[in-house]
């Protein structure tokens, strides 16, 4: 599970359904290369990561690595960029060890954004940066700079959030537990309901399961109800 998974559940409409069938190879991703935003998104990048150096008192190298989770092994990301530094200040708060994510989103996007200094971004955006938050436990905060067109340059900081990370894992786990389950059992029936989820917390996964588990399948060693 990466950020791009995320990034189409959220943005895209995927629904937790199709990801699944995704997921077993039933069925093949959405290609949303040529949506203008991805296309403009992607142009945008690089200058406006130049001007974060240039004209900010951050430095920012990019990262083409992939990381990989060490506690949650089927989790990975691939960020923009680090922060250069072990004291990194914003808005009235340090951090020692900071991902940067670059948004260049279109203009109508503009009412989905809130105060500067805030996590008041799109959901979609919020659920990647828990995720590489997720990803990176040694990782204090999140910076999301946002380049509107013809603005100024905005700046968002998602931090950790303990209850909101466990949600998450909770529920990419439980996702996770159904997809594990059906590798290994083709015949399996059950699994995601088939609708579209607005954000990855877990009042959206909603699944049955009589033993009151609370999601964290995979990370226990413990399906979810699943028919044979």
């Amino acid at each position: 599970m990466g950020r791009e998974d995320v990034f189409q559940m959220n943005s895209w409409a995927t629904s937790q359904y199709e990801l699944f069938n995704i997921k077993l190879g039933r069925q093949k991703a959405k290609d949303i290369s040529d949506k203008p935003s991805v296309i403009w998104g992607s142009w945008l990048e690089g200058p406006v990561l130049e001007k974060i150096n240039k004209t900010t008192k951050y430095q920012l190298r990019r990262d083409r690595s992939t990381h990989w989770c060490e506690k949650y092994p089927f989790m990975y990301a691939h960020i923009d960029a680090v922060l250069v530094g072990n004291t990194i200040e914003a808005f009235g708060h340090n951090y020692s060890k900071v991902i940067a994510e670059i948004k260049c989103p279109m203009t109508y996007s503009a009412k989905n954004y809130g105060e500067e200094g805030t996590d008041e971004i799109p959901v979609w955006n919020l659920m990647q940066c828990i995720h590489y938050l997720v990803v990176h436990p040694d990782v204090n905060a999140v910076f999301v700079f946002v380049q509107l067109p013809h603005e100024a340059l905005r700046h968002y900081v998602v931090r950790r959030d303990k209850e909101l990370l466990d949600s998450y894992i909770t529920a990419v786990c439980r996702f996770w537990s159904f997809v594990e389950e059906a590798r290994k059992n083709p015949n399996v029936k059950g699994g995601p309901v088939p609708s579209t989820v607005h954000d990855f917390t877990l009042k959206n996964w909603d699944h049955d399961d009589p033993r009151g588990n609370e999601g964290t399948a995979v990370c226990a060693g413990a399906y979810p109800r699943l028919v044979a």
